[in-house]
C-alpha cells in the first residue's frame, strides 16, 4: 500500500521519540516526533514515518499512498484516510476539490443532497487535501482523479496548506429549543479543546487563552457562541498568518426533528441564524466554506444578505456526480468483484432496480451505501434488501404530510402503489424550513422537499427562472419500503381511492368526494381543453368503473340530471350536476357549485330522501358539495 523506493534503508525508529498516532496493526506509515528526557512529546515537526519495520525520516523521500482498486467494501461510516490505510474501495470523488479551488476565494459552497449520499465522506476527503496538518504526511491523492487535471500544478499549492474548521452539527440535540442551545455550545465547547492543543504551540495564542477557556469551562455568552467561529478564524490567522477553510456536515439535520408546532423552532431558527451568517458571512479570515446538508439554506432566511454563495442542489450539473455513484461507478466496482461478464450483467440489473433512479444534474445516480452494503454481503443470488432509510425522521416532513390535503396524499400513495406512475409538478429547490408552514395549495413545497430529500425522482422537463417543471416518480423498489412507513405516519390517508367513492357519497363527505375524484383527475394531463360532455363522461366512467351503478342525462323532475345514481338497498337516490368554468364564465368553485345547486333546485331533479351533489369543475380541479335534498 505504500510505495517506497528500493534503495530506502531498514532502520530502527531513532531513540527518543514516539509514535503519533500508535499504529493498530502496522499495516500504514505512523508519524514519529520526538520527546525530551522527561518522555513528553515536544512541538516540533514529524521527524519521519514508520512503515512496517521501516523507519523514513522526514525529507528523505516523497511518500505516496497508492490507491488500490480494492473490492473490499466498508459497511460502516469510515473517513477517507481510514478507508484507504485499510484497503477499502472508494470510488474517486477527488474532481470536487477542482471545483472548490476554481471559484472565487472566500466562496461558500452548499451541497444539497439525500442522507446516505457521501456528503461526510467527501467533507473528509476535503479536510485531508486542505488541511495544514497532512502537510508532509503520505500523498493520499496520488493516482486520483484531481492529480490527473492539467491544472494539479496549481492545485497542489494548496494541498496541506490551510487551517481546517470542521464542524459536524448533526450532534446537536434537537428534543427542545434549550436543548438545541445547550448542545451548540458543547459542539463549540469541543471544537475550541481540540484546537486549543494545536494552537498553543503558537506565541501569539497567549492573548486568546482566557477567550479560550470561556467557551471550554462552558460559561460562554449566547452572544460568544453566535460568532465563536468567527473569532477562531480570527485567532487561527494571528497564529498561522493564513485564512481558515471551514467545513459544516449536516446542518440542517437537526432541524428536520423538530415539528413544525414545535414552540422553540423560531428562537433555534434565529440563533443558527445568527451563527451561520456570523461564520460565513461577516468573516473576514475566511479561505473557502463548504456546507452539506439536505435542504437548501434560503439566503432569505438563514443567513440574509449572504452573497458568496455557490448552490450545488440535485439540479446542480457541475457536480452532478460528484455524490452516489454514476454507471461508470458501479461498473468499476462490478469489474473489481465479479470476475464472469455473465453474473456482472445479472447482478448490475438487480442493482439497477434496487437502488437506482435518482437524477443529480442530469446524471443517473445509485445509492451509494446500499450499493456497497450489497456488494459486501456478496448474496448475489438473492434479491436486494433495503438498506437506505431516514435514522432520524423528518418531523418537518411528518408534519407537512398530516396537514397536506387528501388528494395530494392520495396522489403520492399512487406513486408508491402504481409501477410508471408519474405526475407532472413544479420543484423549488430553494424551499427553506422558513416556508414549510406556508399554505401549500399546489404540493409545491410537499414535492420538492420528497424530491431534494431522496424519497422521488425528479426529470427536468422544462426550466424556469428559480423553479423547475419535473415528472415526478418512485425512484427504485428500495425506496418503495420507505415510502410505506412516511405515509403510514401521515394523518389521514385514506383507502377509499382503491374501494370506491360510494361510502363517502352516503356519509355526505364532501371533502373526501372531492379529494378522490381530484386524485384520479391528476392523471389526466389533457383535462385544460374538456367541454361539459367530456366532463360528464369521465365522472361516469370513474362512477362505474367503482362499481357504483350510475346513468348519465337521466330523466328527473322537469328535466334531465347530468348523472342519477339509482336508490338501492340502502342506499339514497343521488342527483348529480355538474358546472365547468366555461358555462359559468369563472374559475371560482365555490360559484360554480352554488351555480349546481340552483340548477338541481329550479329543475326540481331531486326528491324527498335524495342525496344533492353539486360539482364545480374548472381547468385544474373540480369541487363536490353534497346536501340532503331538504337543505336544497
Amino acid at each position: 500500500m505504500v510505495r517506497i523506493p528500493e534503495n530506502i534503508r531498514k532502520v530502527k525508529r531513532p531513540k527518543n521519540t514516539v509514535v503519533t498516532p500508535p499504529s493498530k496493526d502496522g499495516r500504514y506509515p505512523v508519524r514519529i516526533k520526538e520527546i525530551d528526557s522527561d518522555g513528553k512529546q515536544k512541538n516540533g515537526a514529524t521527524i519521519g514515518y514508520i512503515c512496517g519495520e521501516m523507519f523514513i525520516p522526514s525529507g528523505e523521500i516523497t511518500e505516496h499512498f497508492v490507491h488500490h482498486r480494492s473490492s473490499r467494501f466498508s459497511t460502516s461510516a469510515m473517513g477517507f484516510r481510514e478507508l484507504l490505510e485499510n484497503g477499502f474501495a472508494y470510488v474517486d470523488k477527488t474532481s470536487l476539490i477542482a471545483e472548490i479551488l476554481d471559484s472565487d476565494p472566500r466562496s461558500v459552497h452548499f451541497f444539497t443532497r439525500p442522507t446516505r449520499f457521501g456528503k461526510t465522506l467527501n467533507l473528509d476527503m476535503l479536510d485531508c487535501f486542505f488541511n495544514i496538518e497532512t502537510a508532509g504526511i503520505l500523498d493520499y491523492f496520488y493516482g486520483m482523479k484531481i492529480t490527473d487535471s492539467p491544472y494539479y500544478t496549481e492545485y497542489r499549492r494548496y494541498k496541506g496548506s490551510f487551517p481546517v474548521i470542521r464542524l459536524n452539527m448533526g450532534t446537536i440535540d434537537a428534543s427542545s429549543a434549550d436543548a438545541v442551545n445547550r448542545s451548540l455550545g458543547n459542539m463549540v465547547s469541543d471544537l475550541f479543546r481540540r484546537m486549543r492543543q494545536r494552537l498553543s504551540e503558537f506565541p501569539e495564542f497567549d492573548s486568546y487563552r482566557f477567550w479560550f477557556d470561556r467557551f471550554i469551562d462552558g460559561t460562554a455568552s449566547e452572544q460568544d457562541i453566535s460568532t465563536s467561529i468567527m473569532d477562531l478564524s480570527s485567532c487561527i490567522f494571528s497564529c498561522y498568518g493564513k485564512r481558515a477553510i471551514i467545513l459544516i456536515d449536516e446542518y440542517d439535520s437537526f432541524i428536520q426533528t423538530m415539528g413544525g408546532d414545535n414552540s422553540g423552532r423560531d428562537s433555534v431558527l434565529g440563533l443558527l441564524s445568527r451563527f451561520m451568517t456570523s461564520t460565513l458571512k461577516h468573516n473576514d479570515n475566511l479561505e473557502y466554506g463548504v456546507v452539506t446538508g439536505v435542504l437548501r439554506l434560503s439566503q432569505t432566511g438563514m443567513i440574509s444578505g449572504l452573497n458568496n454563495t455557490v448552490i450545488h442542489d440535485i439540479f446542480d450539473e457541475r457536480t452532478g456526480d460528484c455524490f452516489g455513484y454514476t454507471n461508470d461507478d458501479l461498473d468499476d466496482l462490478l469489474d473489481r468483484t465479479i470476475p464472469e461478464e455473465s453474473d456482472r450483467v445479472s447482478v448490475k440489473a438487480a442493482i439497477k432496480k434496487a437502488y437506482d433512479g435518482y437524477v443529480f444534474g442530469g446524471r443517473e445516480i445509485y445509492n451509494p451505501r446500499s450499493v456497497n452494503m450489497y456488494l459486501s454481503e456478496g448474496t448475489f443470488g438473492h434479491p436486494p434488501r433495503a438498506y437506505w432509510d431516514q435514522q432520524r425522521h423528518n418531523a418537518f416532513l411528518d408534519d407537512m404530510l398530516n396537514r397536506a390535503p387528501r388528494w395530494i396524499l392520495n396522489e403520492i400513495a399512487a406513486l408508491m402503489d402504481t409501477d410508471g406512475f408519474k405526475v407532472r409538478k413544479e420543484v423549488d429547490p430553494s424551499v427553506s424550513y422558513w416556508d414549510l408552514n406556508d399554505d401549500d395549495f399546489e404540493g409545491t413545497h410537499l414535492y420538492s422537499i420528497l424530491v431534494t430529500t431522496g424519497y422521488l425522482r425528479a426529470e427536468v422537463v422544462e426550466r424556469w427562472i428559480r423553479t423547475y417543471i419535473c415528472d415526478i416518480s418512485l425512484p427504485n423498489e428500495e425506496v418503495r419500503e420507505s415510502y410505506r412507513d412516511l405515509i403510514r405516519r401521515a394523518e389521514g390517508i385514506r383507502a377509499e381511492y382503491r374501494t370506491g367513492p360510494m361510502p363517502m357519497i352516503a356519509r355526505k363527505d364532501s371533502a373526501g368526494v372531492t379529494e378522490y375524484f381530484n386524485f384520479y383527475l391528476a392523471r389526466n394531463s389533457i383535462r385544460d381543453s374538456w367541454s361539459h360532455d367530456d366532463c360528464k363522461k369521465w365522472m361516469l366512467n370513474r362512477l362505474l368503473d367503482s362499481g357504483i351503478e350510475a346513468n348519465a342525462e337521466a330523466e328527473s323532475g322537469n328535466g334531465f340530471c347530468d348523472i342519477l345514481i339509482p336508490k338501492k338497498d340502502r342506499m339514497p337516490r343521488v342527483c348529480i350536476e355538474i358546472t365547468t368554468s366555461a358555462e359559468a364564465g369563472t374559475d371560482n368553485l365555490d360559484l360554480l357549485v352554488a351555480e349546481g345547486f340552483r340548477k338541481i333546485r329550479d329543475r326540481r331533479y331531486a326528491g324527498p330522501g335524495d342525496i344533492v351533489m353539486s360539482v364545480g369543475w374548472n381547468r385544474k380541479y373540480l369541487k363536490a358539495e353534497l346536501i340532503d335534498h331538504r337543505d336544497l
